[in-house]
């Protein structure tokens, strides 16, 4: 088995492109059998540290 993690950063403003995306590419994982394991949107508050610039 397969797993793979994809981690998307959203650049302010543009959720509802991403909301568009998520609604014609989570349908279609199914199609390759696929499946979604999780979808984890967290808040701004559980970050304790990164270092990943935000753009």
């Amino acid at each position: 088995m397969i797993y793979i993690t994809q981690l998307i950063y959203l650049k302010p403003g543009k959720e509802e492109i991403f909301n568009e995306f998520e609604s014609i590419a989570i349908p279609i994982i199914s199609n390759y059998n696929g499946q979604l394991l999780s979808r984890i949107r967290p808040v701004k508050e559980a970050f304790i540290e990164s270092s990943i610039w935000f753009y």
